[in-house]
C-alpha cells in the first residue's frame, strides 16, 4: 500500500504571534493537523481555492474569504428550507473579520432555522468564538465576576 506524506501547513488566516496574542487561544493543535490534512485529501478544489487565495462556490455553497474557517449554504429537507452553516475552525487572526463574514454570510441563509454545525471543530481564539454566540442570543454573555 504506498504511503502518502502530508504536512498541511497552517491556514493563512490562523491566529498568529501579534494582536490576538493577548486574548486567549485554545486549539488542539493535533486536529487542525488532521482537520486541514482532510481537507487536502477530501476536498481538493477547497484547498486549491485557498492555496490561490480565491473562493469556491461548488456545492451550493456561498462565497467566503474565509472558507478555511466557515462556510454556509441553504439547505432544502422535506420541512422547508433551512440554513446550515459549517465552522470548521475558530483558529483566526482577526476576530473582528470571523464575526462580520459570519452576520454576511447568515444574512443571505433562509430565516426558518439555522443549522449550526461544529463537528470536530479543533478551537481557536476563544473571544472569536463568544463573539459568535453572542449573535444567537438575546442577552449579553458575560464572564464570571464581570458586571
Amino acid at each position: 500500500m504506498p504511503w502518502r506524506l502530508l504536512e498541511p501547513r497552517r491556514a493563512a488566516t490562523a491566529a498568529r504571534p501579534g494582536p490576538t496574542a493577548g486574548h486567549k487561544v485554545a486549539v488542539d493543535p493535533a486536529a487542525e493537523a488532521v482537520r486541514r490534512a482532510k481537507k487536502l485529501l477530501f476536498s481538493p478544489a477547497m484547498w486549491r481555492a485557498e492555496q490561490q487565495h480565491t473562493a469556491t462556490t461548488g456545492g451550493g455553497w456561498l462565497l467566503t474569504a474565509l472558507q478555511d474557517n466557515l462556510v454556509a449554504k441553504p439547505i432544502t429537507t422535506p420541512h422547508g428550507e433551512f440554513g446550515y452553516l459549517r465552522i470548521w475552525s475558530f483558529d483566526v487572526d482577526d476576530h473582528q473579520a470571523f464575526l462580520t463574514e459570519t452576520i454576511r454570510l447568515l444574512e443571505r441563509l433562509p430565516e426558518r432555522g439555522l443549522i449550526i454545525d461544529i463537528r470536530a471543530n479543533p478551537g481557536g481564539l476563544i473571544w472569536a468564538a463568544e463573539r459568535l454566540l453572542q449573535l444567537f442570543t438575546a442577552n449579553p454573555i458575560s464572564r464570571p465576576g464581570s458586571p
